[in-house]
């Protein structure tokens, strides 16, 4: 009689586990990336922000970059924290710049703070602006290069470029526009995408917290959420809570689902 009483136990313990991992799979952001050459967005209608109509070397301060673009995406407006540096776009060189020309900005180089936060905002009412899609072309990767997205003030996922650094094949070694130049360090167009409306981010933080500057170019915004069918890039994993984690497309996590279920077979067996 005991063991009759303890299988729905496990069998309930087992369905929990399905449905904690459908919650944390909800609770994610996609991470892809373009092909090695590719140093803009492919997603269409997208706002970017390229810095070219900066002065490099001039100091800007918090809220004096502001970027609409000519897409139908959110405005992107570039903060520093209270106090700190101000930002000092870069002109470019070995470590960044798309396509060899204008400027880029760079977190923890050149005079600017170790964080630069991008806010985004609705461009006709000047209100925080759910975004489904945050683009970026991340040069001359580091240890310390990292990404925070969040909703309202709350964290949504955290992304560290490191994760990504080692999964990329040595085709995305050096600058792009000159692969002898910095040929030990990768360059990427990097796509987030929100699985659904409760990952929408307004806030995408870009930080350096060690090592070289966290180099970065067009930054390109949609507010609308895009499906995994038509989403741009090859699929390298989630950005979560924690942090980056290389797991399998939607499929795969299916396929995990359905492993939760045998497992619920087999205990009920028992």
């Amino acid at each position: 009689m005991f063991s009759l009483g303890i299988r729905p136990v496990r069998c309930v313990g087992a369905v929990a586990l399905l449905i904690i991992a459908s919650q944390q799979a909800a609770a994610q952001i996609s991470v892809r990336y373009e092909a090695p050459n590719t140093q803009a967005s492919t997603v269409s209608g997208v706002s970017t922000a390229d810095f070219n109509g900066l002065t490099a070397g001039t100091a800007y301060r918090g809220g004096d970059i502001v970027a609409t673009g000519t897409g139908t995406g959110p405005t992107q407006t570039y903060l520093v924290p209270q106090n700190s540096n101000r930002i000092y776009p870069l002109a470019f060189d070995q470590y960044g710049g798309a396509g060899a020309t204008g400027n880029y900005l760079a977190a923890g180089r050149g005079g600017s703070p170790d964080t630069i936060t991008v806010s985004l905002t609705n461009a006709t009412s000047g209100l925080a602006q759910a975004t489904g899609y945050f683009g970026l072309w991340v040069s001359a990767i580091d240890g310390g290069n990292n990404l925070t997205f969040k909703r309202a003030g709350l964290t949504v996922a955290t992304f560290n470029a490191t994760d990504l650094n080692s999964l990329l094949p040595s085709t995305y070694a050096g600058n792009p526009n000159n692969r002898t130049q910095n040929p030990t360090e990768k360059y990427v167009y990097l796509n987030f995408y929100a699985n659904n409306a409760l990952t929408a981010f307004d806030t995408v933080e870009i930080n350096r917290s060690g090592g070289g500057g966290f180099e970065f170019d067009n930054v390109s915004t949609l507010s609308s959420l895009i499906a995994p069918a038509g989403q741009s890039g090859t699929f390298a994993g989630t950005a979560t809570l924690t942090g980056f984690v290389p797991v399998p497309e939607p499929a795969g996590l299916l396929a995990a689902g359905a492993g939760v279920l045998l497992l619920a077979r087999r205990l009920r067996r028992r």
